[in-house]
């Protein structure tokens, strides 16, 4: 739904609801959104409803609900302690490097090489968003008949994991998609946060 429609006004009447009419803890409740600024908006929105008790509620966006179990579970998710999320600037570079290191005919247009990083970026964080992994994405490809442009943006993607790994960063779609996977994977995890979050 788009802005204006009454999303954040259905969120916070249903959370002051759980609120007055359970006896649910204020803290027993998520409420993720997409962004700080709606994170910011429901916050506000709820204590003109409930009052300072809105502050105990769990609302965040996906981002960050997913970094913090990544931080919380760090034993189960196994991952480099070091580990850092990705900048914007950082991946910028990253596919301004990926670009030139390989010999691209189509995505690497003769007199503006880098005029294709901001559409390849969004694509590969829809590919991404979407569960697609390089290996998915090859699969998927193979059926097409004009590849080379798909051949390129695969390359791409896997040089682009690939970097990702050895400068120990993630970006954020690679945090939902961790946290995702591991979710359907571990049950008492799963269980923990179910726990955890009654609504």
């Amino acid at each position: 739904a788009g802005p204006g429609t009454g999303k954040t006004q259905v969120l916070t009447t249903r959370i002051a609801n759980i609120l007055l009419k359970t006896d649910t803890p204020s803290s027993a409740i998520l409420a993720l959104t997409f962004t700080e600024s709606g994170v910011k908006a429901m916050r506000e929105r709820l204590l003109t409803i409930i009052g300072p008790e809105a502050y105990y509620v769990n609302i965040c966006t996906f981002h960050s609900f997913c970094s913090d179990i990544l931080k919380t579970n760090a034993d189960k998710f196994i991952l480099a302690e070091d580990l850092e999320p990705l900048s914007d600037l950082e991946r910028i570079a990253l596919f301004r490097e990926i670009i030139d290191e390989n010999n691209f005919s189509i995505i690497k247009p003769f007199g503006s090489k880098y005029y294709y990083v901001k559409s390849l970026i969004k694509t590969i964080q829809d590919l991404k968003r979407e569960g697609i992994t390089p290996q998915l994405f090859n699969e998927a490809i193979k059926h097409e008949e004009d590849t080379l442009k798909l051949d390129e943006i695969l390359v791409c993607y896997e040089t682009y994991q690939k970097k990702l790994v050895e400068k120990n960063r993630y970006d954020f779609e690679d945090m939902i998609n961790l946290v995702t996977q591991k979710l359907s994977a571990d049950e008492e995890l799963l269980r923990d946060l179910q726990e955890k979050y009654l609504y």
